[in-house]
């Protein structure tokens, strides 16, 4: 990860100690994050704030991920679309989110391996370093 690169990373999950403590864990790390129980919620913040990378639950009872996803990236204030990371452990989720095509996500399967979560942060840094 580039120096300062990430301004803000969102963390939404319904199960408010996973979102503290990815949150937690994802500061500890240097990177500036703030978290959402309620993708509601969530969309309110993206509105107000441009997120560089934005980590969603698939499932939640206002709002999918997926619908989620296509309400921040279609919120025209911001000059750029951040980068997506969906956890899920809905065997489906991939079908799910195969219509994005235009909006850049990675797919972490729960229970969540953290390796392969840092993997695909820095992944996600990588690109948007471009």
């Amino acid at each position: 990860m580039k120096e300062g690169f990430y301004t803000v990373i969102l963390v939404v999950d319904d199960e408010e100690d996973i979102a503290e403590e990815l949150s937690d864990l994802l500061q500890s790390t240097g990177r500036d994050v703030m978290y959402r129980t309620s993708a509601l919620s969530a969309l309110d913040l993206a509105k107000k704030h441009s997120f560089d990378l934005v980590i969603t639950d698939m499932r939640m009872p206002e709002m999918d991920g997926t619908e989620l996803i296509r309400k921040i990236s279609g919120i025209s204030c911001h000059s750029k679309t951040p980068v997506f990371i969906v956890i899920s452990g809905h065997l489906g989720a991939e079908d799910d989110l195969s219509h994005l095509h235009d909006i850049p996500y990675h797919l972490v399967p729960k229970p969540v391996d953290l390796d392969i979560l840092f993997s695909q942060i820095e992944a996600a840094e990588q690109v948007r370093d471009l």
